[in-house]
């Protein structure tokens, strides 16, 4: 008895036992990568301005912790702010130095400044270098000791010649009313001029007053309006008017600040200048 076998041809395909994508599923899973990338990217870039932002209010704390120490040790007199040479000696590479043993923590990371330590293009023939990222109040420290002056008269003129709020301007911590309600430092700007390391806020004038004009070239090399205004203040793209030594939006829409008590914390422009007196948190007055 013989059987009968039969036979046929397997395809390829039919090995496989499956088919494969078609074109339309190809494009629907790269559309659905697309828009989660799309989703996650932002999120992604958010959470490392989050981990610089606090990296930053660190390096403020620490800064406004070695202050304190310096206070202890001068009689809680403030000490000068701004050097006098190309390297820049002032607070930051002189008189702190000793207190915060750092530089390191004088550069915020989200500083995208491309002049850090090499002589500033708008510094002209001065030539301050950048050194750090974080700029004093102008209210508590003063480019000139105006206390060591005797004379009455003289004093008054010195005052007069800064303008502005200058003879408002407290040169010890006894001096001022309420040493949490006073900013201490606040971030500078990418182009910050001539690398003093300190905002003009005696400059700034609640009414407008002009202590000297905003300077049509740093208001436009970081971003605002080209146009400098009274007071030492620029015009931002959102219509804000900001100073032009204060880099008020570094981080999102605010700005990392340190107070005189030694706490420090994240704010907008809006939150610390309009106060009940004068300045705002920059006056030493706040809190009177």
């Amino acid at each position: 008895m013989s059987t009968t076998q039969c036979s046929r041809t397997v395809t390829p395909a039919q090995k496989v036992g499956r088919k494969g994508f078609t074109l339309i599923e190809l494009l629907v899973v790269i559309a659905i990568i697309a828009i989660l990338a799309a989703i996650l990217f932002p999120v992604f870039g958010r959470a490392r301005e989050n981990a610089r932002r606090a990296s930053c209010v660190s390096n403020t704390k620490q800064i406004a912790l070695g202050f304190i120490q310096y206070y202890q040790d001068y009689d809680e007199r403030f000490p000068l702010n701004k050097g006098t040479d190309a390297d820049g000696a002032h607070w930051a590479n002189g008189s702190l130095q000793p207190y915060l043993k750092s530089k390191q923590i004088l550069r915020c990371p989200s500083d995208s400044s491309p002049e850090w330590n090499v002589a500033t293009s708008l510094a002209g023939a001065s030539g301050y270098k950048r050194v750090t990222s974080y700029g004093l109040n102008g209210m508590l420290m003063l480019n000139t000791d105006i206390e060591s002056i005797t004379d009455p008269t003289a004093k008054a003129t010195a005052l007069a010649a800064l303008g502005g709020m200058a003879p408002h301007v407290a040169h010890h911590l006894a001096a001022v009313q309420a040493p949490s309600m006073v900013i201490l430092l606040a971030e500078a700007p990418d182009y910050n001029g001539d690398q003093r390391n300190y905002f003009h806020s005696f400059r700034w004038h609640p009414d407008g007053a002009s202590g000297g004009s905003g300077t049509g070239g740093s208001c436009a090399a970081n971003g605002h309006a080209a146009t400098g205004l009274s007071g030492r203040f620029c015009t931002r793209k959102d219509g804000v008017k900001v100073p032009e030594d204060i880099h008020t939006t570094r981080h999102f829409d605010g700005f990392n600040v340190a107070y005189l008590d030694g706490h420090s914390k994240w704010v907008k422009w809006e939150q610390v200048y309009n106060a009940p007196t004068g300045i705002g948190h920059f006056d030493p007055r706040n809190g009177a």
